[in-house]
């Protein structure tokens, strides 16, 4: 009766539950190029954000980058499988918070683009996306 008793208890103390398979991540990456404004030697940022989320919201996922003369390369690993919206911006005046990525009057925003991470991703910001941020 005793070995029984160890053998219910180890099974309830180390059998307990299923595996938790751990959610699925991936890469986001690309070029953020501008050259109808000068933003040489400027911070720019991506943000990925909730899908139904702007410009101004928190970014769930983030990164920077220092353009050098019109372009820069980022990369945002571990993004976790779903649907987001993700947003580019420059720092043309040089305050910006490299956590929350909030644009001020001047620096240069882009639109939403949506994205449902499924595998890793590139997403390129050309020059025709940009405009100033009232």
């Amino acid at each position: 009766m005793k070995s029984f008793t160890v053998i219910c208890m180890l099974a309830f103390f180390c059998g307990c539950g299923e595996r938790v398979e751990p959610e699925p991540v991936y890469t986001v990456y690309g070029t953020i190029t501008c050259i109808r404004f000068e933003v040489s030697g400027r911070m720019a940022g991506v943000k990925i954000v909730a899908e139904d989320s702007g410009i101004t919201d928190a970014p769930l996922y983030h990164t920077s980058c220092v353009l050098q003369g019109p372009q820069c390369e980022y990369s945002i690993p571990f993004v976790a499988e779903g649907s987001y919206n993700v947003f580019a911006l420059i720092d043309r005046n040089n305050n910006m918070d490299h956590d929350i990525l909030m644009p001020d009057s001047g620096d240069l925003v882009t639109g939403a683009r949506p994205l449902m991470l499924w595998d890793k991703t590139q997403i390129d910001w050309p020059d025709s996306v940009w405009r100033e941020h009232p």
